[in-house]
């Protein structure tokens, strides 16, 4: 344990995939032996992250003499294949878009990065001349990269990248330290965590008062005319609607919903804002399903 440098768990929660003493390891949730993925000495392997759709585990490798991304069958069966041929500067660990097709990943050059696995077509998203670009989550449609950037303020903002039409937008102004953005998987809202919250409480130690648990979980509906988050109460009339099974899709009548296609309303983002029913606290690794959030809460 004391070795473990990453983690992920498979789409169907059997195996999960651990990067330890340079190796890449699955191990099963009950049955069966934990298997050694790379099995490469003479080499290190670390960052190890699960595709979602089970098939691919991907990683950084100095196989080559310098770090690369490589990805390779989650059995361990086959080569493992390079995907980005210009490793000559540290890279931050890669997260797969929902549609496993591509990898978002940064370096110490202070970029954001997008490689496609098929083919290792590099597209430069943004860059940094304040601080490391190391938070960058995908959309449930695989078409937008929400990603944190500092501030001329000094203070993390969110940012949101439409491959479609490649251009990027700022979501939050950087009057407040903003950051974790994710997604809801329905794509309805934006969820992050922001010190918003001026909390006094007296020193025991100095006669000084002191501001803490400043932290908040905030959710911004992404459409300008989705319903908000809490509506106010109203006792209305009911109206009676008729209706067929004709309107619904085929998916819909077997049971299984459409992929949602995420539209983000850039203009009055901001003031679509409402903190979450939790209390302020001190917050971190921000998750998201789509009948909530998961947070970690206090001091280690």
């Amino acid at each position: 344990m004391s070795f473990i440098e990453s983690i992920g768990i498979a789409p169907d929660g059997s195996r999960a995939v651990f990067g330890a003493r340079g190796e890449v390891f699955t191990i099963p949730a009950k049955d069966r032996e934990p298997r050694n993925v790379s099995n490469s000495p003479d080499h290190r392997e670390h960052s190890v992250t699960w595709s979602p759709d089970g098939r691919w585990i991907a990683y950084l490798s100095d196989a080559s003499g310098e770090y690369e991304l490589y990805v390779r069958s989650q059995d361990g069966r086959g080569e493992a294949r390079r995907v980005t041929q210009d490793g000559d500067v540290w890279r931050f660990p890669p997260v797969w878009s929902p549609d496993s097709s591509k990898l978002a990943y940064s370096d110490k050059r202070q970029r954001l990065r997008i490689v496609e696995v098929g083919n290792g077509r590099t597209t430069d998203v943004d860059s940094s001349t304040r601080e490391d670009l190391t938070e960058y989550r995908w959309s449930p449609d695989s078409r937008w990269l929400a990603y944190v950037k500092t501030s001329e303020t000094s203070n993390p903002s969110i940012w949101v990248h439409s491959l479609s039409e490649r251009r990027n937008y700022r979501l939050t102004d950087g009057t407040s330290p903003d950051r974790e953005p994710v997604f809801d998987p329905e794509g309805r809202y934006l969820y992050f965590l922001s010190d918003r919250d001026y909390n006094l409480a007296f020193s025991s130690y100095e006669f000084n008062w002191l501001y803490n648990n400043a932290t908040r979980i905030y959710a911004v509906p992404l459409r300008a005319d989705q319903p908000p988050l809490y509506p106010k109460k109203s006792d209305e009339v009911a109206i009676t609607k008729g209706g067929s099974d004709e309107t619904k899709t085929e998916k819909e009548k077997n049971g299984a919903k459409p992929a949602p296609v995420v539209k983000i309303d850039v203009e009055g983002f901001g003031a679509r804002v409402q903190p979450l029913k939790a209390p302020a606290g001190n917050y971190s690794r921000l998750e998201a399903n789509a009948t909530g959030v998961f947070v970690l809460s206090g001091d280690g």
